[in-house]
C-alpha cells in the first residue's frame, strides 16, 4: 500500500477488481440471455451472473458501473440485431432486477457517494493526461516491438513531463500501455484477437 489505493475485497485497487468482475459477467450472463443453457444448469448460472453484478456495484468503481451499463447496452443491441427475445432475455432481466434489489437492500449509500464526488483519489486528471501523452511519446520513439511487457514502469520514469514523485505502475490507459509495451507488433495481435472474439459472437 505504499504506492497508494482504494482498496476492496483482496484488491488494493477498487477498479482493479471491477475489472475482474467485468471479465466475469459475461461468461454466464450471455449464455444465459441467448439461451445457451441447460434447463438443469440454470439456476447455477443465474447464482453465477448474480453475484459478479452484485459485487461489482458494491465496489463501487464508477468507471466499472459505467463500462457495465455500456455492456448491457451493447448485448441489447446484439439482441435486437439477431431479433431475440422471449424467456432468455426475460430470464437476463429478472438476473438484472435481482441484482439491483440485493444492491438497494445492502445499501447504495457508498455508490452514491461515489458518484457524487467525482474527485480522483489516486490520480489526477491532468496527471492522467500527461500520463497518455508521455506513454504515446514511447510509443513513438519504439513503435514496432516497444519496450517489452511489463516494462513502462522502468521507462516511464526517462519520458515523465509531470513529474510528482509517485511511483508510475500503469500508463491508466490499457490501449496506451500497450502500444508503449509492444508497439505496433503487439496492436496487431491484439487486434487479431479482438476480430476473432467478435467473430465466434
Amino acid at each position: 500500500m505504499r504506492f497508494g489505493g482504494i482498496p476492496f475485497g483482496p484488491y488494493v485497487n477498487r477498479n482493479h477488481f471491477a475489472g475482474f468482475a467485468e471479465l466475469v459477467i459475461p461468461t454466464a450472463l450471455v449464455p444465459l440471455v441467448l439461451g445457451k443453457v441447460r434447463r438443469e444448469r440454470r439456476f447455477a448460472v443465474v447464482v453465477f451472473a448474480l453475484l459478479p453484478i452484485v459485487a461489482l456495484f458494491l465496489a463501487a468503481s464508477r468507471g466499472g458501473i459505467v463500462s457495465f451499463a455500456a455492456e448491457i447496452g451493447g448485448l441489447t443491441l446484439l439482441l435486437a440485431l439477431r431479433r431475440a427475445g422471449g424467456r432468455h432475455v426475460l430470464a437476463g432481466g429478472v438476473v438484472l432486477l435481482l441484482a439491483f434489489m440485493l444492491v438497494s437492500w445492502l445499501g447504495v449509500r457508498q455508490i452514491l457517494e461515489r458518484f457524487s464526488s467525482m474527485q480522483s483519489l489516486e490520480v489526477t486528471g491532468g496527471k492522467r493526461a500527461s500520463m497518455r501523452h508521455d506513454s504515446w511519446r514511447i510509443f513513438r520513439d519504439h513503435p514496432w516491438t516497444g519496450t517489452g511487457l511489463g516494462t513502462l514502469p522502468i521507462i516511464f520514469p526517462a519520458y515523465e513531463s509531470l513529474y510528482d514523485a509517485k511511483f508510475v505502475n500503469h500508463a491508466h490507459n490499457d490501449y496506451l500501455e500497450m502500444l508503449a509495451d509492444t508497439g505496433l507488433v503487439g496492436a496487431l495481435c491484439c487486434a487479431s484477437f479482438l476480430g476473432l472474439l467478435s467473430s465466434l459472437l
